[in-house]
């Protein structure tokens, strides 16, 4: 993988976790209570771990 295909890949990675930052409500029971928008994270979160390896 070159250079540029590494560094284009941290910036995905690093796009994507701001998203699920941007996205996690204050507290514990909130996240618990968002039904489809907290399927919605995991999914970011799985797609950034496969990404990343």
């Amino acid at each position: 993988m070159t250079s540029t295909k590494i560094r284009q890949k941290i910036r995905e990675i690093e796009d994507s976790l701001e998203i699920i930052k941007e996205g996690l409500p204050e507290d514990v029971a909130e996240f618990l209570s968002l039904g489809l928008v907290k399927d919605g994270i995991y999914k970011r979160l799985e797609f950034v771990i496969q990404t990343g390896v």
